[in-house]
């Protein structure tokens, strides 16, 4: 995970606007995603963040591929975290060429949930 000195506002704006309150059903009180405002996991609609170095330097990256490089570091640190099983890492194009069989069945091993490969395409 980035630290808060390692991220940068790309617009201004706050959760108090009203696009950012309109995205809340005043009913419920939920996003359209079912999400509360307080949810923790909510990076904010309206202050998209960019990535500075994790260096605590608090500098940009030097470019797009060192910042692309860490990002990947980051994701794959996911396989640390003590609620996580598994982290499947999947390459997008790999599987628009072998299909999504072998993903099911590696899921369906890892999970108790079975059955996902018996269902039909449209």
């Amino acid at each position: 995970n980035f630290d808060y000195n390692e991220l940068e506002s790309c617009v201004e704006g706050s959760t108090e606007d009203p696009e950012y309150q309109a995205m809340f059903d005043k009913t419920t009180g939920l996003n359209v995603l079912g999400f509360p405002k307080e949810d923790p996991h909510d990076f904010k609609a309206d202050k998209p963040m960019y990535e500075l170095r994790r260096d605590g330097s608090g500098k940009p990256f030097p470019n797009l591929m060192d910042m692309r490089a860490a990002k990947i570091r980051n994701f794959m640190e996911i396989r640390d975290w003590n609620w996580v099983k598994e982290l499947v890492p999947i390459q997008y194009e790999r599987m628009l060429v072998e299909g999504t069989e072998a993903l099911i069945a590696r899921i369906e091993n890892i999970t108790t949930y079975k059955g996902v490969t018996q269902l039909k395409r449209n």
